[in-house]
């Protein structure tokens, strides 16, 4: 196994360790992809983890629903039992009424195993998801860090640069302007204001 994997295997048990909550249920997690793509593993565990959240929240409530259905029917068969009378086409009425409905119970059961299974299962699942998903995700968040980092070192080199320039600029500018203003000034003194607007009107459209 190379340095990478060992690397990465480290992280994923230190994230297990560390019993993180659901990730996709955090708003600074989505924040940190706002503007970058997210590569398709990442793409693949989210939906796997918002599909278990939604599983689990299905199961929960199916599991009190057939619960209550249970709780209904037993009530119905203790009712029914405690009210036999001496009329067999009553007491037929209600044999079939508890056979219906102990079997109903039966079926309950059957739905209830399965629906404890999955509220165990499920958990585990989503653990395992989430801290996959976790480790995906910060691990490529963290190339993108450190991509960001260097263009930012860039961009903070080429505008030193840039202001360096501006300001080697600003001085020839400056130099060139109070060039200007002296070469004019001495022309014109030297000249008078006639000669100077004869030179002007000679040489300023050329220039």
């Amino acid at each position: 196994m190379d340095d990478k994997n060992k690397k990465s295997d480290a992280f994923l048990n230190a994230v297990r360790e560390s019993r993180p909550a659901i990730v996709v249920l955090d708003e600074r997690w989505h924040q940190m992809f706002d503007g970058i793509d997210k590569p398709k593993l990442v793409r693949d565990l989210e939906k796997e983890v918002n599909e278990l959240l939604k599983k689990q929240g299905q199961t929960n409530t199916e599991l009190k629903e057939v619960k209550k259905v249970k709780a209904k029917l037993m009530d119905t068969i203790v009712a029914n039992m405690d009210t036999a009378t001496g009329d067999e086409s009553e007491n037929k009425k209600r044999s079939k009424i508890l056979e219906k409905n102990e079997k109903l119970v039966r079926e309950c059961n059957e739905k209830l195993e399965k629906l404890e299974n999955d509220s165990y299962e499920i958990p585990l699942k989503l653990k395992e998801a989430n801290e996959k998903l976790i480790v995906a995700s910060m691990e490529i968040a963290y190339i993108n860090l450190q991509i960001g980092r260097k263009k930012y070192a860039q961009t903070s080199e080429w505008i030193e640069k840039a202001r360096s320039e501006l300001r080697k600029q600003l001085l020839i500018k400056q130099d060139l302007e109070e060039q200007n203003e002296r070469i004019y000034t001495n022309m014109h003194d030297i000249l008078g204001p006639r000669l100077m607007e004869l030179l002007d009107n000679k040489y300023g459209e050329k220039e």
